[in-house]
């Protein structure tokens, strides 16, 4: 199992998003199902005569392995719904603040406010 990771990034059309997030956890869904039973079939198969043998460790290590790309897959798509997350958030403050009303003009409360000290 190849141990190096590569942080790839590309753009979809935002309606197609809720699309691919189902395509990667069904992706990772899968994986854990069919590789996972595999291993864990080979976990259960160790014996007390085994216990303490290359092959427990490395049956353990694999099955860790497999774990942590079902983590790595499943994390990938934690962090997309985060950004989706953050972005809705963000057009949503920026509409409030496109909304607001404006300030009112300070301008003639100051000038009102120069003419009555002046006339003191």
């Amino acid at each position: 199992m190849n141990k190096e990771r590569v942080n790839i990034q590309y753009s979809i059309d935002l309606n197609e998003l809720p699309e691919e997030v189902v395509r990667l956890i069904t992706r990772a869904s899968s994986v854990a199902e069919t590789a996972l039973q595999a291993e864990f079939k080979d976990l259960k198969r160790i014996d007390e005569k085994q216990a303490l043998s290359l092959h427990a460790a490395s049956t353990i290590d694999l099955a860790r392995k497999r774990l942590a790309a079902i983590d790595y897959a499943l994390n990938d798509v934690v962090q997309i719904i985060n950004g989706y997350l953050t972005f809705k958030v963000q057009e949503n403050l920026q509409e409030q603040v496109e909304q607001a009303p404006a300030a009112p003009d300070p301008g003639p409360l100051h000038e009102d406010m120069r003419r009555a000290t002046e006339g003191k």
